[in-house]
């Protein structure tokens, strides 16, 4: 069905990816648990206060800034990868390896330049089509 009649797969892929509300939900519950060894570590007052403090601010800087970002994957051939954030410019990156392939998440590792870029994918932010394709085509190459 994802090859073509060559024997290869169909490419250009373009997948759509955008924000997840599971890892939304998952940031946002580590967030809150995370404090709790701070204020049992013993440490003075002000310093569970501070503590607690930046992981307030961590966390409105991933909710904020990194999980409500949508992206654009473009794959034209197996080792050319095209990335765009928010509807921006694309920049070709390259894929390395120690990508994470699961059937329910997906961890892309990407490089452009001196820039590393992970790319998490999970059933709710991608077309299940998409990424039925995309693990089909990283798994077996070629």
């Amino acid at each position: 069905m994802y090859r073509d009649n060559q024997g290869g797969f169909r490419l250009p892929m373009h997948i759509r990816i955008s924000p997840s509300p599971l890892l939304r939900r998952l940031a946002r519950y580590l967030h809150c648990i995370s404090p709790l060894p701070l204020l049992y570590s013993g440490l003075s007052w002000w310093m569970c206060v501070s503590g607690v403090l930046l992981l307030v601010a961590h966390d409105w800087y991933v909710q904020k800034r990194v999980l409500l970002n949508s992206y654009e994957l473009l794959a034209r051939s197996e080792s050319d990868w095209w990335l765009s954030c928010n509807g921006g410019e694309a920049k070709t990156v390259v894929l390395l390896p120690g990508s994470l392939l699961h059937p329910w998440f997906s961890v892309l590792r990407f490089r452009d330049g001196p820039a590393t870029y992970a790319l998490i994918l999970t059933t709710d932010n991608v077309n299940p089509d998409a990424f039925r394709r995309l693990r089909v085509l990283l798994r077996f190459p070629g």
